[in-house]
């Protein structure tokens, strides 16, 4: 068991809750999110077949690394430039 599926499965069975429950709830969650994006789709579906605990040791990156994509993607501007160029383009008055 990694110690983050130990420290969350202590935790909530601390507060009375039930452990297969709460990730599969989690799970849910999470794939009603990813609804619309399927590399994380397939991911997470990958993470349920599994079970948590035996989710891919590369997890974090990836989400990180789909998260950073996501953002460069909503920096970059229409024109395909960065933002960073068109801040160097500024019209002097």
């Amino acid at each position: 068991m990694t110690p983050t599926r130990t420290s969350l499965t202590r935790r909530i069975e601390r507060e009375g809750g039930d452990v297969e429950e709460a990730f599969g709830a989690v799970l849910k969650e999470a794939a009603e999110a990813a609804s619309h994006f399927p590399r994380l789709r397939s991911r997470i579906a990958s993470a349920t077949g599994t079970g948590y605990a035996e989710a891919s040791d590369d997890t974090f990156d990836f989400g990180l690394q789909s998260l950073l994509d996501g953002l460069q993607a909503r920096l970059t501007r229409a024109d395909g430039r960065p933002p960073s160029e068109a801040a160097t383009t500024r019209v002097h008055g």
